[in-house]
């Protein structure tokens, strides 16, 4: 059984809606989640490949989050086991979907 961190199906619904978003955005969208656990949760999400983060051009300072592609995801995928693969696959295959 894969674990994730609360706010991550929430933070997994505004990628739905947005294509990248940035910290501070998704902090704002989801204020009654504290700041260290949506930092967290981002950084599993890296972890797994499920999202990517961008350098904000503009700005090097900040950065963007966006759902990776299955190029990207498949990278990462490589150390990982089928079970977590498939869990993870079906959450990308649920995001991808809706752009």
């Amino acid at each position: 059984m894969v674990k994730l961190p609360k706010p991550t199906n929430e933070i997994l619904e505004l990628f739905k809606h947005q294509e990248s978003l940035t910290p501070n955005q998704i902090n704002t969208s989801l204020p009654h989640f504290e700041k260290k656990d949506i930092k967290y949760a981002l950084r599993r999400l890296r972890e797994k490949g499920i999202i990517v983060r961008v350098p904000n051009l503009f700005d090097m300072r900040r950065v963007y989050y966006r759902v990776a592609t299955q190029d990207e995801f498949q990278v990462v995928s490589v150390s990982m086991k089928s079970d977590e693969i498939e869990f993870y696959q079906g959450i990308m295959d649920t995001l991808l979907f809706t752009f």
